[in-house]
């Protein structure tokens, strides 16, 4: 490589440092102060950058915000689809797909809390954030189960927002909660025990004799039989 490619090289990686650097103290600063209440300054006062430095990647704390979410959503979106598109079955698809959300949500709870505690300036941005694109993407991956038989022929919109909506309330109650991994993942299992136990009635009277196989909850140490 050229040294005029190796110098724009580091110069690309100063760049992405820098702009994570802003992101980070976005967020930090956001579930510190609250969206509303910070500042621009004050998220430049947690880089150490000069003022003017943050202008050259954001023009407002919401674009900040908006990028936060994007970058979130959409690496979340793409486990998430991979994890349904993997199923072979009801439970699978249901359970690995809230899985991924929940485990994103313990995970990352500043971010999320963020999220939850600004539901209307989130909501304005809903196209621009991935929010919308995810719910189109489990539209879609919805569609394809039906047509694979995974799941029965069913109205795929008010599905998909059954769906959407019980992780995100759901979501809201682990961050309430404190919870952690554990909890993440008995929440996946509750969640996709309550959906496929819904989506069962559907399942009855389907021409193709659709069976729901739901996989019994795993029995405490406490509960176990001794010998």
């Amino acid at each position: 490589m050229s040294l005029g490619g190796r110098l724009l090289g580091r110069r690309e990686q100063r760049k992405r440092a820098t702009r994570q650097l802003i992101l980070d103290a976005g967020c930090a600063t956001f579930s510190e102060l609250g969206f509303d209440a910070c500042t621009i300054r004050d998220i430049v006062r947690r880089t150490g950058l000069a003022s003017g430095t943050f202008y050259n990647y954001f023009d407002t704390k919401e674009a900040v915000l908006r990028e936060l979410i994007g970058d979130e959503i959409g690496r979340l979106t793409e486990r998430m689809q991979e994890a349904r598109r993997r199923a072979r079955d009801p439970h699978s698809f249901v359970l690995n797909a809230y899985r991924e959300a929940f485990r994103a949500i313990v995970a990352r709870p500043d971010l999320y809390r963020i999220l939850l505690r600004n539901e209307a300036v989130v909501r304005g941005m809903y196209a621009e954030t991935g929010f919308g694109a995810s719910r189109q993407v489990l539209r879609e991956d919805l569609s394809k189960a039906v047509q694979r038989g995974v799941l029965p022929d069913m109205n795929v919109d008010w599905l998909s927002a059954i769906f959407f909506g019980g992780a995100y309330e759901m979501g809201r109650n682990l961050l309430e909660s404190d919870a952690g991994p554990a909890e993440a993942e008995a929440a996946a299992e509750f969640m996709a025990r309550l959906f496929l136990g819904g989506i069962q009635a559907f399942g009855s009277s389907d021409s193709r004799s659709f069976k729901l196989r739901l996989r019994p909850p795993p029995v405490p140490p406490s509960a176990e039989p001794k010998e």
